[in-house]
């Protein structure tokens, strides 16, 4: 069964997108992906929008900030 995944870069494509607020609870975000979800190939569609804004709508572009910071890796 489809079930929506919501990583950075999914949360800062679904917000640039769909032209959502930034401080959209975890919760509707949630909601709002599991309803853009196709009924096949789900698997495609999240590598999609990973790539998609991990490439080109990244948080510079958007200017979009991640919820949290991500440490340095050494």
């Amino acid at each position: 069964m489809p079930e929506p995944v919501v990583d950075t870069n999914i949360r800062r494509v679904l917000i640039s997108e769909l032209g959502l607020p930034q401080d959209i609870s975890q919760a509707d975000l949630e909601y709002v992906a599991r309803q853009c979800i196709p009924d096949s190939r789900s698997n495609d569609r999240h590598n999609a929008l990973m790539d998609y804004g991990s490439l080109v709508a990244t948080a510079k572009s958007t200017g979009i900030k991640p919820k949290s910071k991500q440490s340095i890796f050494k």
